[in-house]
């Protein structure tokens, strides 16, 4: 049974006891207690039932009986139980009472099941895009991704920073590394799709802002991955995909600046130190070794900050539309995004 399935059926259990627990304890508040008022029985521990049988009065699920002495016959004393007045009617103020706070407990048990379900309600987020009308995208992130950066460049092998990479074009960037299995070729071949899917629909107006359309690829390995390694691994999916690398503490600072998630390889002292006895200058890893990363695609104007993020997932049509939206004139859409 799975945590909520148990949650709810204790929740019922438990009101099913509260409802005959508390209907007991009514009957014998509003009825039982005022039927020995009316006789002058007061409890007294134990001795309630030996009082109330030294008066003529027998205790009964139903109510008190009186046995009448001349002849012999039983007379009906006292309150009835909570379904009899509840079918019959309340008789007196405290059978009203009775009735009353007995039934309120089936409603108050429905009120915290429902405050229950409530409480587990995942809320929406709060930019959360409209798929169905590429018309009334509008995104605003609420922080700003991005930040200064300086990395190399696989076509050439010399230093470029992001002011030079993103100015006056409309970039997809996407972290990753060469040797990766599965995420990294897929989405760069997604991009690949992407890219040329915009070109297929250029028309004579769009052609000057599709021109401006680039793809970057980013690897955070900076052991295994080199200008040389990059420019050959990307080149495959597309001529126009560029790649940039860097040192460990040049990859981790563009990483953090774009809130990248990856698995880095940090040394301890120990294993440093072993790694040099050894005669290792620096790490190495095998071409097997698999780093852990998110796979969000950014989407970078031309003034350097980011406008949107795209998955794979979400299909080449509407990764289409949504740059569209981003574009003024493309496609026949309007740049609807808020200022």
């Amino acid at each position: 049974m799975h945590d909520d399935s148990r949650a709810v059926f204790c929740l019922l259990v438990f009101c099913f006891v509260l409802f005959f627990t508390a209907d007991a304890f009514f009957y014998y508040l509003f009825v039982c207690k005022e039927s020995l008022r009316k006789r002058g029985i007061e409890r007294k521990g134990t001795f309630m039932r030996l009082a109330a049988r030294r008066g003529g009065l027998l205790l009964r699920p139903g109510g008190f009986t009186r046995f009448a002495s001349s002849t012999g016959q039983q007379e009906q004393q006292g309150g009835r139980g909570f379904f009899s007045v509840f079918s019959h009617g309340p008789r007196s103020r405290a059978e009203l009472w009775g009735l009353l706070l007995g039934c309120s407990v089936f409603p108050l048990s429905v009120a915290l099941m429902n405050w229950y379900d409530k409480q587990k309600e995942v809320p929406p987020p709060e930019l959360a895009p409209d798929f169905q009308s590429t018309h009334s995208v509008r995104m605003t992130p609420k922080q700003q991704l991005g930040g200064p950066f300086r990395l190399r460049e696989s076509r050439t092998g010399a230093y470029i920073t992001d002011q030079e990479l993103f100015q006056d074009h409309w970039t997809l960037l996407y972290f990753g590394f060469s040797k990766c299995a599965e995420v990294c070729p897929t989405t760069l071949q997604f991009i690949a799709d992407v890219m040329k899917a915009c070109d297929a629909a250029t028309t004579k107006s769009t052609a000057p802002e599709v021109a401006k359309l680039q793809a970057v690829f980013l690897s955070i390995d900076s052991f295994r991955d080199t200008p040389e390694v990059l420019e050959k691994y990307v080149s495959k999916f597309d001529p126009r995909l560029r790649a940039l690398c860097g040192s460990l503490e040049e990859v981790k600072q563009a990483a953090s600046a774009w809130r990248v998630y990856y698995s880095s390889i940090e040394e301890t002292d120990e294993e440093r130190k072993l790694r040099e006895e050894k005669g290792v200058p620096e790490v190495f890893l095998d071409d097997t070794y698999q780093f852990d990363h998110s796979s969000a695609i950014y989407l970078v104007g031309p003034d350097g900050k980011m406008k949107d993020f795209f998955f794979k997932e979400m299909g080449l049509e509407d990764a289409v539309n949504r740059l569209g939206v981003h574009f003024e004139d493309i496609y026949g859409f309007k740049d609807t995004r808020e200022s």
